[in-house]
């Protein structure tokens, strides 16, 4: 399974309640010397499902209210558990964050709202650009954006100290930035592209796919499985 945001193949966790239906985004996603794939995303009140659009296969799950991040290898048959715990410390260099917005009036609708073109600095350096649209998917862009802040706090560890003020912005210290402009149709950043396929609020899903299997063995990264 490809990394979710650069860095790490994380997640899995259990308990959810059954028949609960998921918001779903989909995903066609593109990056430097990897053929294009799909990222499928699973959202209930309790639970975030990343994966590669099939049931089967290695997945990533995080529990909401644990703030638990799991990753699941069918072929290893483990489980990498990540917990990490306390807050952000504030980063050695201010950050700067600024945007700008444009609204092409042309566009058409989706869900019957207007998309933005939105542009992500960073101490005036270029970061992200996206098309966003605002009150749609609000539930599962919520989930999505814990689910990123949960990840930071793990990517803070791992993350070379020389990181670039834009890989400090948004892989860390404001990685839900984009979320707060609503849902992503078409993101470009760090050289990976993603354009929105499909999307739906309520979206049938089986609740074992919110389950890691008993059988296997579950790890616990050091200095991120705090309980």
């Amino acid at each position: 399974m490809r990394p979710i945001i650069c860095l790490l193949t994380c997640l899995a966790a259990a308990d959810l309640w059954a028949g609960e239906p998921a918001g779903l985004l989909l995903y066609k996603v593109w990056e430097n010397g990897l053929e294009p794939y799909v990222s499928r995303i699973l959202v209930t009140s309790r639970h975030v499902r990343l994966d590669e659009g099939q049931d089967l296969g290695d997945f990533t799950l995080f529990d909401r209210q644990q703030g638990a991040i799991r990753n699941v290898s069918v072929a290893d048959e483990s489980i990498l558990l990540m917990r990490p715990a306390g807050g952000m410390p504030k980063p050695a260099t201010e950050l700067k964050l600024s945007e700008k917005t444009e609204i092409d009036p042309d566009a058409p609708r989706v869900a019957g709202e207007q998309p933005q073109q939105l542009w992500l600095y960073t101490n005036g350096e270029l970061c992200r650009k996206l098309v966003t649209v605002q009150g749609v998917m609000t539930d599962a862009v919520a989930g999505l954006a814990e689910f990123r802040r949960t990840l930071a706090k793990i990517q803070l560890t791992t993350r070379p100290v020389e990181s670039s003020l834009c890989e400090q912005s948004e892989f860390l210290y404001a990685s839900d930035r984009s979320l707060g402009f609503g849902l992503p149709l078409r993101d470009s950043y760090a050289g990976k592209n993603q354009v929105l396929l499909d999307f739906d609020q309520q979206y049938d899903v089986a609740p074992e796919l919110f389950l890691v299997p008993a059988s296997y063995r579950e790890i616990s990264m050091p200095g991120l499985s705090s309980e």
